[in-house]
């Protein structure tokens, strides 16, 4: 429960929340009354103004406080934060009608954005073009097919471990090629630099004149400065490809765990990193994966034959079109991918 109580901190803080709208993301966090239900919003008010949570023991009767020999679950800071926002002198930043998939899922027929809109207890997404059939669906059913296409990025242990080790000797096997490049390169260079100077040398030699002398010196300057851009530019770099690669496989075997602890503006960033098309049509909706995330998803979809038997063949196939993917998207290639975060980040820069 603990990190659940800080979690309910934090997002009071933020002033986006009142204490109904608290109540309920924590219940999809986790935070369960005593009857497996929705905390209270008293109840939950009890919980954020006491001081235990922030290292002090609060005697009701008497109120009187004492430090407690706890550890803090929240600094002090925090804790005086929220109550300045549950006491209204931190003005809320409450966002009405805040719909999860606002603007973020369009009509096939005639490519508006679904507006949502509450009835009965429901959210739904409504096409308000009236010279169509109507489209409308409801909120948990775009979150089922949101689900079922993240469900599909995520390898098992056994195919990540494989894509790994397939990754990691491709690596070592361009390591080898970049260094035999390198030294193709530096062999060419050392050859142009002794033409120069042997050129130099017949010139004070009086062996060419100026115009020969200079119509050799032009090309070889030129074909220097084109080693000197073979070796700028280089070859891919196989180990920073194969370290994205594998961190993008690692978004797509954690993302629908995570996408099950995120707040909903946490969401909202996921989504459009991850989908491209996102039409509803009717009752209906489909989510589209864009790459490379797509590639990642049909991976199964490659017919090589029976599905365990021919698995490496398949999962051959898929780091293939990765590695072509990255080699024609190189902005999407960095050393310092680190975590889901990351690959967020990286894409919003984009």
């Amino acid at each position: 429960m603990a990190p659940l109580m800080r979690r309910a901190f934090e997002l009071c803080a933020t002033g986006r929340f009142s204490l109904e709208t608290l109540s309920a993301e924590m219940y999809g966090r986790g935070l369960r009354s005593r009857n497996d239900g929705r905390v209270s919003k008293t109840t939950l008010a009890e919980l954020l103004h006491n001081p235990f949570y922030a290292g002090v023991i609060r005697i009701r009767r008497t109120i009187q406080t004492f430090p407690g020999i706890h550890a803090p679950l929240i600094s002090k800071a925090l804790f005086d934060h929220v109550q300045a926002v549950l006491s209204g002198k931190v003005h809320a930043r409450l966002i009405v009608h805040e719909f999860a998939f606002r603007r973020l899922v369009r009509c096939r027929t005639c490519g508006y954005s679904l507006v949502g809109e509450t009835h009965k207890g429901f959210t739904y997404y409504r096409c308000h073009t009236t010279s169509h059939p109507v489209t409308s669906v409801r909120e948990d059913a775009v979150e089922a097919e949101l689900r079922r296409v993240i469900a599909l990025l995520a390898l098992n242990d056994d195919e990540y471990a494989y894509a790994r080790r397939r990754l990691e000797l491709m690596s070592d096997q361009d390591l080898e090629a970049r260094t035999s490049y390198e030294e193709t390169l530096k062999l060419r260079m050392q050859r142009v630099e002794s033409r120069l100077q042997r050129l130099t040398d017949a010139f004070l030699d009086d062996v060419l004149d100026k115009d020969a002398y200079e119509q050799r010196r032009t090309g070889l300057l030129m074909e220097r400065r084109q080693i000197e851009a073979d070796q700028a530019k280089g070859p891919p770099d196989s180990v920073v490809r194969a370290q994205s690669i594998l961190r993008y496989l690692e978004l797509g075997m954690t993302a629908l765990s995570q996408y099950n602890s995120w707040t909903t503006e946490e969401k909202r960033d996921l989504i459009p990193t991850v989908t491209s098309n996102r039409m509803a049509e009717g009752r209906k909706v489909v989510f589209t994966l864009q790459e490379p995330f797509l590639t990642i998803a049909e991976r199964s979809l490659v017919p090589f034959g029976g599905p365990f038997r021919d698995r490496p063949r398949t999962l051959d196939a898929l780091i293939d079109k990765l590695v072509h993917w990255f080699d024609a998207n190189p902005a999407s290639i960095g050393p310092t991918l680190q975590t889901t975060e990351d690959v967020l980040g990286d894409e919003e820069a984009a």
